[in-house]
């Protein structure tokens, strides 16, 4: 089943269905890093991070066994880091080198891949603890599979999961207007763990409204996308700026094309941001708990109800109107852009349409 909530489902049994979905998923991801299959290991960091997402919505109601879940969880990611980290740098100074309009001599710019290849090819190599690496985290994600059996969301429905909401989409607020203030690196990372959270909770609500919420999904995946590039661009500087590179490596030309990518990235955030999070966090909460009600009491899908209405206006003024269909409408997709197949989907859009005056591109396929 996709990462959603469903509605014919109390809360409890959603809760411990996604935790059982999830680790199980991620637990095959990484059996398959065993047998040949690096890309594993990004699927399953990914999967975790839905679980600890999903833990952060209904803690209000779990208290300290979610909080216990959770740091679990936190154990079985942390040692999973080190290859995507390094793949990372790679991709993000390809898009860096495309996306810069300043020259560069090419000898700096292969000296610097050659570095930045060679950490990655160090970090896939044959690892002797791998194996121990990989077991310990399975057996992280069977814990914690485990305790869910015994989990209870009291109360249910909406209430279940209110306070969850409402806190995470705070945080987010607050950690935005952090790393504008101090402009601090860490506060950016912060801001986007906080971006992601949100993004994964409407992923789980997308029942609601699907149309609505995939949207709200897709946007928010591209501003966690947009934050994830200025990260790894800030890892990238630091990792360089302690390097030692033969005479004739014209470091100092290329770090300014770094500082001038951030500033792009952050402004663009900016502007992404401060849509998504222009609602209170009161509003919010009575706004996604309206649109719960009407999910748990309606006979007929909203997108249907819309499509009926254009489908009658268009028929008052002589036109012909398709009817409703297609993968946007599909009651078993999964929203917001990414699959939970174990394979990445392409981009919704590899920019921000709904600003496309400050269109950016960004990395696809981030964990």
């Amino acid at each position: 089943m996709p990462y959603r909530l469903r509605k014919k489902e109390s809360m409890t049994a959603a809760v411990r269905r996604i935790v059982r979905e999830e680790a199980d998923k991620a637990i095959e991801d990484l059996k398959g890093v065993l047998t040949g299959q690096p890309r594993g290991v990004h699927e399953a960091r990914k999967r975790i991070k839905k679980l600890r997402s999903l833990l952060r919505l209904v803690r209000p109601r779990l208290g300290d066994r979610a909080a216990q879940a959770n740091a679990i969880l936190r154990e079985a990611a942390r040692p999973l880091s080190t290859t995507r980290d390094a793949q990372a740098m790679v991709d993000a100074f390809d898009a860096l080198v495309q996306w810069s309009q300043k020259p560069v001599p090419s000898v700096t710019v292969d000296a610097i891949r050659s570095r930045l290849v060679g950490r990655r090819a160090a970090a896939h190599g044959n690892d002797p603890q791998l194996p121990a690496t990989v077991a310990a985290s399975v057996e992280k994600l069977r814990e914690v599979r485990a305790m869910s059996h015994d989990w209870s969301i009291r109360p249910g429905g909406f209430a279940g999961l209110s306070r969850g909401l409402t806190h995470s989409y705070r945080k987010a607020i607050d950690t935005m207007r952090r790393a504008y203030a101090g402009r601090g690196d860490e506060h950016f990372h912060d801001w986007r763990k906080q971006v992601k959270n949100h993004w994964y909770h409407v992923r789980l609500l997308r029942g609601l409204w699907t149309r609505m919420m995939t949207t709200r999904g897709t946007e928010l995946g591209t501003l966690s996308d947009l934050l994830g590039d200025d990260h790894d661009l800030a890892v990238m500087r630091e990792l360089l700026a302690q390097e030692r590179f033969d005479v004739g490596i014209d470091l100092d030309a290329f770090l300014p094309i770094i500082d001038d990518r951030r500033r792009a990235l952050r402004r663009t955030a900016r502007t992404l941001g401060k849509r998504l999070f222009a609602e209170s966090p009161k509003r919010l909460r009575k706004r996604f708990e309206a649109y719960w009600d009407a999910w748990h009491t309606e006979d007929t899908k909203p997108e249907e109800v819309l499509a009926n209405a254009a489908m009658d206006a268009g028929a008052e003024d002589g036109q012909v109107v398709p009817p409703p269909g297609g993968a946007g409408d599909s009651n078993d997709a999964d929203g917001g852009h990414q699959t939970d197949g174990g394979a990445e989907a392409a981009p919704v859009h590899p920019q921000i349409r709904v600003l496309p005056h400050l269109a950016i591109k960004t990395s696809a396929g981030r964990a």
